[in-house]
């Protein structure tokens, strides 16, 4: 027994409060597509039935005509933008405490995270992992529609299905980094996903290639991709988050490759001002939320998340600013441009810096708009040279890390082994891609097996080698049989 509905955009059309919820998915609740949100629920002795609210619309409505059709599709950015706290938050906040970028005075709130005391029930992450599985199950089941309607060109049933797999692998991406072995479910059914034990990373790490491959090929005639619209996903979009998977997952030529295809393509270009990167005219900016008509804490127009967090007012101390390790690696040298970046206050007679590479925090005119950034092409250039040190090409990584410090005004640097110019991708990485929504320094600590290192020096720290994957939410352990705990959370 089944039924899925498409529902309006508030969770106030729910005729009753409490509704079944999948083992990976927890609460089902406020999943938007823009107008919709798509509900699905099976299991006739689990489910609580929804009747269908009035003013909703079912599943064959919205896929049976063009219009609602294109609706949907523009609802994939909107949920992910507005609606997908992931998104646009938690990978712009906490994962900077994690690491060794960001403290807080806040040590109620933000404590457990700067020190790495978290637990299975730590809520954030139970968040992080239903937010992800939803958007998993969302775009499965527009996918599997768009894949069964007659009534678009092939062309676009293509472009509309390479997004929705953009944001599948993008979700996978994140839950396979965060979490390490997830359940991978490529299918809508939830009566049959939701006894899924752990998926290989390998078998994972394969999906997310597949579904990239397919937004490369499929978004090649896209009018976003031939207008170069930063803000929607395009063929360069498919390529830098590919290239970032080749680099995760040691598979250097690849990488070295699809990062050439964004550097020497001609359509994107580093920024000669720094002040510049993340407007919304930025020639660097591959893709970007704009995140106008987000609402709860004001309209977003031509600012960004980031900036309304980080940017404290006037009158107010900064709610978050950097550790003392990472505003010395940035203000060492008076030339670097990226000090442009740093805000700061003079607390206790000490300057204290907060992230300032965002400049607007409230509603801006038109010349000065920001996008919240997701891939830029400076980062293509570092994974290029981490890329190519792997390979032995010492001359063309120092190339591509000196053509960063270049666009910062600082000197070049030389080495003469792989080791060395790693250990310059790393600290180039720290100062370049710095407190950015992609948690960049968590996941490069991780994947290079340098978080121990890193981290056990830290005297704010209580690190534990196994924290480096956070723990599957104890509440998906209770509900999944199929599930096993992470080492070292068991409780």
């Amino acid at each position: 027994m089944e039924k899925i509905y498409l529902v309006q955009i508030s969770s106030r059309f729910l005729r009753k409060k409490t509704i079944y919820s999948p083992p990976f998915m927890g609460g089902v609740r406020g999943w938007v597509f823009s107008l919709f949100v798509l509900l699905g629920f099976s299991s006739c002795n689990e489910i609580l039935e929804i009747d269908p609210p009035t003013d909703a619309l079912i599943a064959e409505d919205v896929y049976g005509n063009v219009t609602n059709i294109k609706t949907a599709y523009t609802g994939l950015y909107s949920y992910h933008v507005h609606m997908n706290a992931t998104y646009y938050q938690y990978l712009e906040q906490y994962f900077h405490f994690m690491s060794d970028e960001l403290k807080s005075d806040n040590t109620a709130s933000f404590g457990i995270y700067f020190e790495n005391t978290y637990t299975p029930n730590t809520s954030l992450y139970g968040n992080i992992w239903d937010q992800l599985y939803a958007s998993v199950y969302k775009m499965n089941d527009f996918i599997e529609h768009i894949e069964a309607t007659s009534l678009l060109s092939e062309d676009t049933q293509k472009e509309y299905i390479a997004v929705a797999k953009w944001f599948r692998a993008y979700d996978y991406f994140l839950l396979s980094n965060l979490y390490g072995d997830v359940p991978l479910v490529l299918k809508s059914s939830i009566a049959e996903s939701t006894k899924v034990g752990r998926t290989k990373i390998s078998e994972i790490n394969e999906a997310i290639t597949n579904d990239l491959l397919y937004a490369e090929q499929a978004l090649a005639n896209s009018e976003e991709t031939k207008k170069n619209v930063r803000t929607r996903l395009s063929t360069a979009a498919a390529q830098a988050l590919l290239a970032r998977h080749y680099l995760y997952t040691g598979q250097w030529q690849n990488a070295a490759d699809v990062a050439t295809k964004l550097i020497d393509g001609g359509a994107y270009s580093l920024e000669a001002d720094v002040n510049k990167v993340f407007l919304s005219s930025s020639k660097e900016v591959i893709f970007g939320f704009d995140m106008d008509g987000f609402s709860g804490t004001g309209t977003y127009q031509g600012y960004t998340r980031t900036g309304w967090l980080y940017i404290p007012s006037s009158t107010a101390n900064a709610t978050y600013y950097l550790t003392d390790e990472l505003a010395q690696a940035i203000t060492s040298d008076s030339l670097d441009a990226r000090i442009n970046w740093l805000g700061y206050q003079v607390i206790s007679e000490k300057k204290r810096y907060y992230p300032y590479k965002y400049k607007n925090n409230s509603n801006a005119t038109a010349a000065n708009y920001e996008l919240q950034v997701q891939l830029r092409l400076a980062e293509q250039y570092l994974i290029r040279a981490e890329a190519r040190a792997h390979l032995n090409d010492i001359e063309g990584a120092l190339a591509d890390i000196n053509a960063i410090r270049s666009r910062a005004k600082v000197a070049p640097v030389e080495a003469n082994t792989t080791a060395e110019v790693l250990m310059l991708v790393e600290e180039e990485r720290r100062k370049e891609l710095f407190v950015e929504g992609q948690a960049h320094r968590w996941f490069d600590l991780k994947r290079t097996s340098r978080a121990d290192a890193v981290y056990s020096k830290l005297d704010y720290k209580k690190w534990e080698s196994h924290k480096i994957l956070l723990p599957i939410p104890e509440t998906q352990i209770l509900n999944n049989a199929a599930l096993t705990q992470n080492p070292g959370y068991d409780i």
